[in-house]
């Protein structure tokens, strides 16, 4: 089966860009709407077969938040229906776990290589690790930890060998953590009088962005407030600079622009920046570091891009900006190839990603209380920006998004300070599944079985002869060794002996002070 053409027959397009001539599904039962030709085209690339897909029409659970528990749902509908639902199934928004834990808005996600722990930060400062394999159905992070206090969180990456992770917080210094969340290392800051950003060692304003790169060098890459992305080599001692990138551009009489996002880009052949300028600038490995290779002007000069997401070909780009979305080919960045303008956001760090295949794109919005609007899961078109498929987060909005390919789940952070897991037990690996086939407690708590008291016998440490043992050691004592007779002193209490403070004050001063003066007294006076 050849996958390319049949994935553009689905999608009804003869080049990445052009628009679905086919339009969009109907909306199914379970709240998700899908275009029918692209999800079964996934379905077949992903190996579905009849049989299951037939089983998973027939049952499935409906997309609401639940903690380790599936509500099953009966499904009366036509043929029609039914083929569509099936076809759903290439699609990891069936069912959905909660991981419940922060307080305050879930602002950083990131899932190791392998797939088997997850960090999540919040604006409640707090860094919270999860262990899958070890979780049961109440899922409760292993280890938590603050890396500043007073500091909110803002970005968090894990390496290539997934033995450490960096954090960006709203401060001048990212820090580095092992695994179990042992502080490793500090950044260094750079000093805020100097003006040329460049000349200083390390950022002078809050950072916005940490990652470490997919590369062969483990290198990482950082953006801040002051306008600049800079280049880090963490081996080094205190994470020595390597190249500093000038985003933003000094204007006289206007402060620098900020830099809120730098990572590599897909090609890893040149790194990707976006700032509150509307504009998205790539830079090369070799380029000066005060011109960008290329720029690309998304929005107006006051519209900030929050995030940017790339090809792993490094041709189309993506940019998440203030309530819009628009995709570029590097072969012609005119005009965009497709844009939307009604996906609302409130937080800066709102990002999108594009799924493993790269054929689709994931995005949260934000809760609307004014229109009774619910933040939601958007999966969309990755040549039209179309929607696929709508999944409701919550009350609250949406305001991080990642797709691990070694899980094929969805993990997305809500305002509400919880962690909605979107996955589909058909194609979704590992991830919350371990979790699900483990029972837990009511509360969350262990199970601690009491057994009474043990008795041994032959020890000294047996209750029963405490007492006997007792009086015998008081009357061996007593006849061996008295208690002498105490003599009364009136001046002490309780009848202790010892000396009174006048006796005192004569043994300290007194005595020391007629000794020296005898021994003086003897001696002669010398003359010249």
């Amino acid at each position: 089966m050849n996958f390319k053409s049949d994935m553009e027959k689905a999608m009804g397009i003869s080049g990445f860009g052009k628009k679905s001539k086919k339009p969009l599904g109907k909306k199914g039962s379970a709240g998700l709407s899908m275009n029918s030709s692209f999800a079964n085209a996934m379905v077949e690339a992903m190996g579905g077969t009849k049989d299951v897909r037939t089983a998973a029409m027939r049952k499935y659970t409906h997309p609401e938040a639940h903690k380790g528990s599936e509500v099953d749902a009966s499904i009366e509908e036509s043929e029609q229906d039914r083929q569509m639902n099936s076809r759903q199934i290439a699609l990891p928004i069936t069912h959905k776990a909660l991981l419940t834990s922060h307080d305050k808005t879930v602002s950083a996600l990131d899932v190791d290589r392998t797939g088997t722990r997850l960090a999540t930060g919040s604006l409640d400062y707090d860094i919270k690790l999860w262990h899958f394999s070890g979780m049961n159905s109440n899922f409760r992070p292993f280890k938590t930890h603050v890396p500043h206090e007073g500091y909110p969180v803002n970005d968090v990456s894990f390496s290539v060998p997934g033995d450490r992770y960096v954090v960006s917080i709203s401060h001048r210094k990212p820090m580095i953590f092992s695994r179990d969340g042992a502080e490793l290392l500090e950044f260094v800051t750079g000093d805020v009088y100097v003006t040329q950003q460049h000349m200083t060692r390390g950022h002078t304003d809050r950072t916005t962005s940490a990652k470490f790169l997919h590369d062969n060098e483990p290198k990482i890459i950082t953006s801040s407030y002051d306008g600049t992305a800079r280049l880090w080599n963490p081996e080094t001692a205190n994470a020595r600079q390597e190249k500093t990138w000038l985003h933003g551009k000094s204007l006289p009489g206007k402060p620098r622009s900020k830099c809120m996002f730098a990572d590599l880009n897909g090609s890893k052949k040149a790194f990707i920046t976006s700032g509150d300028d509307g504009a998205i600038r790539i830079w090369g490995r070799s380029t000066d570091l005060r011109r960008a290779s290329m720029e690309i002007q998304q929005g107006s000069k006051s519209e900030m891009i929050t995030h940017v997401a790339s090809s792993s070909d490094g041709r189309f780009i993506v940019g998440r900006g203030e309530d819009a979305v628009k995709l570029w080919d590097t072969r012609n960045i005119k005009k965009p190839i497709a844009s939307r303008t009604d996906l609302l956001l409130y937080y800066e760090n709102t990002n999108i990603v594009f799924d493993p295949s790269e054929k689709m794109l994931a995005a949260g919005t934000a809760a609307n209380p004014g229109k009774e609007e619910v933040g939601q899961l958007l999966i969309l078109d990755a040549s039209t920006l179309e929607n696929v498929a709508t999944a409701p987060v919550g009350v609250g909005s949406a305001s991080r998004v990642i797709w691990p390919p070694a899980l094929n789940q969805i993990l997305v952070g809500s305002q509400d300070g919880s962690c909605h897991v979107f996955y589909n037990p058909v194609v979704s690996l590992k991830g919350v599944l371990l979790g699900l086939q483990k029972s837990g407690t009511a509360d969350g708590e262990a199970i601690v079985q009491s057994v009474g008291r043990i008795i041994c016998p032959t020890s000294d440490t047996d209750p029963r002869l405490w007492g006997e043992r007792e009086n015998k050691t008081r009357k061996t004592a007593t006849k061996s060794n008295p208690v002498p007779e105490t003599a009364s002193n009136p001046r002490t209490k309780g009848g202790s002996a010892g000396p009174s403070k006048q006796t005192a004050y004569v043994i300290v001063f007194i005595v020391p002070f007629l000794f020296l003066k005898r021994i003086f007294k003897h001696q002669k006076p010398q003359t010249d």
